[in-house]
Order: structure tokens, then sequence, then C-alpha cells
């Protein structure tokens, strides 16, 4: 979504802080349930978090950081894994998976469902 100006949308802040989030430990590997209805590809919901990276900082996920927020992980509604303070100040600036440009206003309150 962009707009008058030509300019991606930032999310607002209820949309930002009601994405899931999910902190990587040892028990806890897989995306989260609530996501199954939305993936596409069945292997790929099941797929561990580990073997992903994030799209804005390209590291790959990992149980034990120097940093403790980067165990963190922000999964938008397209599939989209990010470490938090990654995708954070993106999606307050622009609004949109930086992947696939997925658009977070979709998401907000007076939605009755997500749209694709």
């Amino acid at each position: 979504m962009e707009n008058s100006a030509g300019r991606p949308v930032p999310a607002t802040e209820e949309i930002v802080d009601n994405l899931p989030r999910e902190v990587l430990q040892e028990r806890c590997l897989l995306l989260s349930v609530a996501y199954i209805a939305l993936a596409t590809d069945i292997h790929s919901f099941l797929a561990p978090l580990l073997d992903k990276d994030c799209a804005v900082c390209k590291e790959q996920f990992q149980l034990h950081t120097e940093d403790p927020e980067e165990q963190i992980v922000v999964t938008l509604p397209c599939m989209h894994p990010f470490h938090e303070p990654c995708i954070l100040p993106w999606l307050k600036s622009s609004g949109t998976c930086p992947v696939c440009r997925w658009v977070a206003s979709i998401l907000s309150p007076s939605s009755s469902h997500i749209k694709q």
C-alpha cells in the first residue's frame, strides 16, 4: 500500500504489536500452528526456523546468540520470518514484507479477514 506521494505506508503500532513473536528455544523450532491455514507448501511450513535466515540481515537463525533479541523471530502472515530487531524498523518505515511486499495494513482490526 502506498500513500498519494507513492511512498509505502508505515505499519501502525497496533499492527506491529500484534504480530506473532516466537523465541527460539530447544523445544520450539517450528512455525506457529496458527499459520498452518495460510501455508501454501506444507514442507516449508514444517521446516525448522534454524534452517532459515533473516531476509533483512541475511544471518541464519540461531538458538544461542550474543544478543538475546536475535532469538525473537517475527513471522509475517506471508510466512517470511525475521529477527525482531531487523523487521520492526522496516515495518515502521515501509509497512510491507521486504521479500514479497505483503502489506501489513491488511491486518488492521477493521479488516474482517486477511486479504492476499
